[in-house]
């Protein structure tokens, strides 16, 4: 497995995100409403990514400029902070395209994380989410073989893989 990107959002800009060539930008998309800023809540560091809720689809995408063609496998890891309150809804907090897509999200209905690999089972976390808390979330997606899998954890707690049968493919 590659290293593709890591970013800490310390560059303190959202700009020119999208300007780099293939090898040197860092997300593909981002959309109005993604700001870098100072401002609390943050994890570590100066920096953070701040995506606005709003009627509109807000967010940021990697696509195969920044994660490169033909990969099977993906490891991504990031926090996530629900600030004030929990969503009213359900809420899609990440999305990989594998050909069968892998969402992240958060289920209003049970207050939990959740994924789900497109044609598979919604799974959910095993613990309930809480605002203004820090969840680190990782993800190992492969698409290899039938069925894809996701394995995932929580705060380094492992949850119940997703899988779907779909046929061996790529992502992006």
């Amino acid at each position: 497995m590659t290293l593709r990107a890591v970013t800490g959002f310390e560059f303190g800009t959202t700009a020119g995100w999208v300007t780099g060539n293939a090898g040197n930008k860092i997300v593909d998309t981002a959309t109005a409403g993604c700001t870098v800023t100072t401002s609390t809540p943050r994890g570590t560091g100066t920096y953070c990514l701040d995506i606005t809720a709003s009627a509109a689809a807000q967010g940021v995408e990697w696509t195969t400029d920044t994660i490169g063609t033909s990969q099977n496998r993906l490891r991504a890891v990031f926090a996530i902070r629900f600030v004030g309150s929990l969503p009213a809804g359900g809420t899609q907090v990440a999305f990989v395209d594998s050909g069968s897509s892998a969402l992240i999200k958060y289920d209003s209905v049970g207050t939990r994380l959740q994924v789900q690999i497109e044609g598979g089972s919604n799974v959910n976390a095993s613990s309930t989410v809480v605002a203004d808390t820090w969840y680190v979330v990782e993800i190992y997606l492969d698409t290899s073989a039938n069925p894809h899998t996701l394995d995932w954890w929580v705060d380094g707690v492992a949850q119940t893989q997703a899988t779907s049968a779909v046929a061996a493919g790529t992502i992006g």
